[in-house]
């Protein structure tokens, strides 16, 4: 950076990213072993216990974030 240009610094504090439209398949590839030879499919019960699976608008995922930005700019 030279003496003629500035650093600009941008911040987003609090920021929330939502999303409620997307659908959540039930489970698959939970097994048991029993006697370690006996497979038990525990899928329905982890879906019973879940919810799942769960159609778009039922689910919701929220990221909070915080980010800074910076960007050389000429002063003239």
């Amino acid at each position: 950076m030279t003496e003629d240009e500035e650093l600009f610094i941008t911040k987003f504090t609090n920021g929330e990213f939502v999303d409620n439209s997307f659908a959540a398949p039930g489970a698959s590839g939970c097994v048991l072993t029993l006697l370690g030879f006996i497979p038990i499919s525990l899928n329905s019960i982890v879906n019973s216990q879940s919810g799942l699976p769960a159609p778009a608008g039922t689910n919701e995922t929220r990221q909070v974030f915080d980010a800074e930005a910076t960007e050389e700019a000429l002063v003239y």
